[in-house]
């Protein structure tokens, strides 16, 4: 397998989970740029107000949505990917981030910077929809194949769209890692038919040590990408010699998502420092525990600011530069 290296140019590359707090594309971009992230999200801002997976339906045919108890719920027949989802607002996202990514790098200015496409993966959104939906669906495992189906055209069209780093959203699997076990294959399928430079999977929570081999079991999945900052019993159970044996580098989150206090750089470069010494500096990429969008804007740019620094620090210090 190519080391972070050589999938990313350099050591410790940085980018974001994935939410951020702001109604605005650009405002999302142009704050992640400033502070220094290298492979930015859109902050998927057609979720806010919604949950993750809604947006999704939009790419769906074979599905309606409906209003209850001022909830929209998916009610689903047979579903198949939109012969056209150009119009949808998760690719209307991805047009809005190029075009400013566009501006940007025509001014000359700081970074190299990539946009990732975010999923959200397959057996997260069918957690989401509620049993009397299901409509002729007598398997998770069938709703899982035309879910996977559907999620493989957002991402080849994102793809399309110049984002070759793409990113699957699973938060359910440290909830409830049964799913794992089906999610799996739909994860692999994905990954088999996009043909995406990086694919990571992201899954945030405390893992266990089942769950963790269960998920570097998958092929074609790059990255595990977890939180490590408020979640630090992960480095007690990711293992690199596992990690070597099932080609896989690791996602290191180094700031918390949910508490409003800013880290010190002195506090990230430890926790980088630690990641380094379990899993090697050619093994991981640096980002948030998870999405921010709970966090007020500002302390959302300040904590992006202090990883990169801090990022910079330990390439500096490394001889990584």
């Amino acid at each position: 397998m190519s080391s972070i290296d050589k999938q990313f140019g350099h050591m410790l590359p940085t980018t974001v989970v994935g939410s951020y707090p702001t109604k605005n594309v650009k405002e999302a971009l142009i704050d992640q740029i400033k502070a220094g992230v290298e492979y930015i999200s859109t902050g998927q801002v057609c979720m806010y107000g919604k949950n993750m997976t809604q947006p999704f339906f939009e790419a769906m045919g074979g599905v309606k949505v409906i209003s209850l108890l001022e909830k929209e719920v998916p009610i689903l027949e047979k579903i198949s990917p939109k012969k056209d989802i150009s119009d949808t607002h998760i690719i209307d996202e991805i047009n809005q981030a190029q075009k400013v990514l566009s501006e940007f790098r025509n001014n000359k200015e700081g970074i190299e910077v990539s946009i990732k496409g975010i999923i959200t993966g397959p057996s997260t959104i069918m957690w989401d929809i509620p049993p009397f939906g299901l409509g002729s669906y007598q398997s998770h495992e069938d709703l899982l194949d035309d879910l996977s189906e559907v999620l493989v055209v957002v991402a080849k069209e994102m793809i399309k769209r110049g984002t070759s780093f793409i990113q699957i959203d699973e938060p359910i699997f440290s909830r409830h890692p049964e799913l794992a076990n089906s999610g799996a294959k739909a994860i692999s399928t994905i990954c088999e038919k996009i043909n995406a430079k990086v694919v990571a999977l992201h899954v945030c929570g405390e893992l266990n040590r089942s769950l963790f081999e269960k998920l570097a079991s998958i092929s074609g999945v790059d990255i595990l990408d977890h939180e490590f900052s408020e979640f630090q019993s992960n480095f007690d159970v990711i293992e690199r010699e596992i990690l070597v044996k099932m080609d896989k580098n690791v996602g290191l989150g180094v700031i918390n998502r949910s508490r409003q206090y800013i880290e010190s750089i002195e506090s990230v470069k430890r926790l980088i420092k630690r990641g380094i010494s379990e899993y090697g500096a050619d093994r991981i990429i640096i980002d948030p525990d998870c999405g921010l969008r709970t966090l007020p804007r500002e302390v959302a740019k300040e904590k992006l600011r202090v990883m990169v620094q801090a990022t910079r620090e330990i390439r500096k210090e490394s001889g990584f530069m």
